[in-house]
């Protein structure tokens, strides 16, 4: 039996490659935002510091500490405001990414039923074929006897 070669096998691996391209860009996309979510924090928890600090020293240290403080804190919430609006970018990113790779594989799962349909009904008119030689066998072999038996019932 010859093998089974499917027209669209081809497609199938191109479709293997890009969803397994997608799952990766997935998972870096995924360290970036827990990268981002984590530098937040990491700044958040600079300033809870600095202000335990603040509040350990003196009235008069603690003044003017503040203030130097309060100007720091401001800048410090705009860096945390720009890395918020990353992880906006950064989400809209992971969904689309997402999206892509759901209808990958969508089309990968809908290529590997139809080729496993193909080399189903390759398999059974293969089996067909198969069945109808040996049919052509046993007849071709009956009819030889039936004229052996006639030609030597005859003679």
């Amino acid at each position: 039996m010859r093998s089974f070669r499917w027209k669209l096998q081809r497609l199938l691996d191109v479709t293997i490659q890009r969803e397994l391209l997608l799952r990766s860009k997935l998972l870096e996309i995924s360290h970036n935002l827990a990268g981002v979510r984590q530098e937040i924090v990491r700044r958040m928890a600079i300033q809870r510091a600095a202000l335990r600090r603040i509040a350990r020293q003196e009235i008069t240290e603690r003044i003017r500490r503040q203030e130097m403080f309060l100007r720091y804190a401001e800048a410090e919430e705009k860096r945390i405001d720009a890395l918020r609006e990353r992880i906006r970018e950064i989400e809209s990113r992971l969904v689309e990414t997402r999206e892509k790779l759901l209808k990958v594989k969508s089309s990968r799962e809908t290529l590997e039923r139809l080729g496993e349909e193909a080399r189903k009904s390759y398999v059974k008119e293969q089996l067909r074929r198969e069945r109808k030689r040996l049919d052509e066998i046993a007849n071709g072999a009956f009819a030889r006897k039936v004229i052996a038996a006639r030609t030597s019932g005859a003679a």
